[in-house]
């Protein structure tokens, strides 16, 4: 399991599919920095859609997550691959005792990590 703590936007509408799995995509853009400050989340299932609907804009949170790998051949016949950010769960950040990084011009509190 992985964490990232940024906040939270850009929530895609809900997709269903054939087999009824529904899945919605959001970004969430890193307090920390660093080199990829975009990352874009998928999740499935009602439960943690409703979660994810729950949370405002621009909120600070901590995603819980998998990476997985994926690979697919186009029609060209040339294998490709790539990973996906499964959130599995996403937590509003609400003890903001710690310290304010900037991130484009915006001021958010950012949880200490011990």
């Amino acid at each position: 399991m992985e964490k990232m703590t940024g906040l939270l936007h850009n929530v895609s509408p809900k997709q269903v599919f054939k087999s009824d799995a529904v899945k919605k995509d959001f970004i969430l853009s890193r307090t920390s920095g660093g080199p990829y400050p975009n990352v874009i989340f998928e999740v499935f299932g009602n439960e943690i859609i409703a979660l994810l609907d729950s949370i405002p804009a621009n909120t600070l949170v901590t995603v819980e997550f998998e990476i997985y790998g994926k690979s697919s051949t186009g029609k060209d016949g040339i294998p490709r691959y790539f990973n996906t950010f499964r959130a599995f769960n996403i937590i509003p950040v609400v003890d903001n005792t710690s310290v304010s990084v900037s991130e484009n011009n915006q001021t958010v509190t950012e949880p200490k990590v011990n």
